[in-house]
């Protein structure tokens, strides 16, 4: 489990035998399967500013940050960061963010962000190899799709929050998938029941990871850009249709 320390703005691993397995947001097992555990993993999560760091025996690795203040201002039971065991050589950093911010909804923008729907949340999975803590993958949703990336190589993992749907979907259009709904798989297809985890495998195991075309999600960065076999199945099919 992942709490906050004393100073409230640090979030650290408490002591445990046990992790549960990861578990799709979209397509939950019926029950909760735990693993044991025989390391201790050097994660932290430090609020600094309008970031969150997340960090790995003391080196950033990934970072997330809320353009709009919004989850800042409010009390920390509104964030919340799981950890799952993801396969035999990674793990997966869930971070949930909830909030209630009625001034947001006054027409405030900042940059590309605009109004929000009230009340909020996202969240984000990115998957950390055990070895070093180097980030191999990181998934959102973005207009009722959960939509992956593969991370470069050598970088920071970095993630935005406060996009409306509206913003998320255009965008979601104009960088990456083109033709946005019409690009989504007709039927049901859950990307983390086989797709992801063999592109998790590969990515924590080769040698030497390519670092590939750089490429930007509306909330993920320093992420590369798929070619056109692969970019359909990062990402889901509507979440709605089950």
């Amino acid at each position: 489990m992942i709490r906050p320390s004393r100073q409230n703005s640090v979030w650290q691993l408490t002591p445990g035998q046990y992790l549960p397995v990861y578990d799709s947001r979209w397509w939950p097992s019926i029950q909760v399967t735990y693993e044991a555990q025989t390391e201790t993993y050097p994660l932290t999560i430090r609020e600094e500013g309008d970031k969150f760091m997340v960090d790995w025996h003391g080196r950033t690795v990934a970072t997330i940050t809320d353009y709009t203040n919004s989850v800042l201002r409010t009390d920390k039971v509104g964030i919340a960061f799981e950890l799952f065991t993801f396969d035999h050589w990674s793990l997966a950093l869930r971070a949930w963010f909830f909030w209630l911010d009625k001034r947001v909804a006054d027409g405030l923008t900042v940059g590309m962000i605009g109004r929000h729907e009230i009340p909020d949340a996202e969240r984000f999975d990115i998957l950390l190899r055990r070895q070093d803590g180097a980030p191999l993958l990181a998934c959102t949703d973005m207009h009722w799709r959960e939509m992956w990336a593969v991370a470069l190589p050598q970088t920071t993992l970095e993630a935005t929050l406060g996009m409306g749907w509206e913003t998320k979907k255009k965008l979601l259009q104009d960088t990456v998938l083109g033709s946005g709904d019409q690009a989504a798989p007709e039927k049901s297809y859950n990307p983390t029941e086989k797709f992801i985890p063999a592109l998790a495998k590969r990515e924590a195991t080769v040698t030497t990871r390519a670092k590939g075309t750089e490429a930007h999600l509306p909330m993920l960065h320093n992420v590369a850009k798929p070619d056109a076999r692969t970019v359909q199945r990062l990402g889901s099919s509507d979440v709605r249709l089950g």
